[in-house]
C-alpha cells in the first residue's frame, strides 16, 4: 500500500516536471516569436 502511494508521487512529481519543462519550452519560443 504504502509503495503504491509512493510510485504514485514520483510519477505525479516526474509528469509535473515534465509540464514545466514544456510551458518553459513553449514560453522560450513565444518569447522569440515576439522579439
Amino acid at each position: 500500500m504504502l509503495k503504491k502511494v509512493f510510485l504514485s508521487q514520483k510519477w505525479a512529481l516526474l509528469s509535473l516536471l515534465l509540464l514545466t519543462q514544456l510551458l518553459n519550452t513553449r514560453r522560450a519560443e513565444f518569447t522569440a516569436v515576439n522579439h
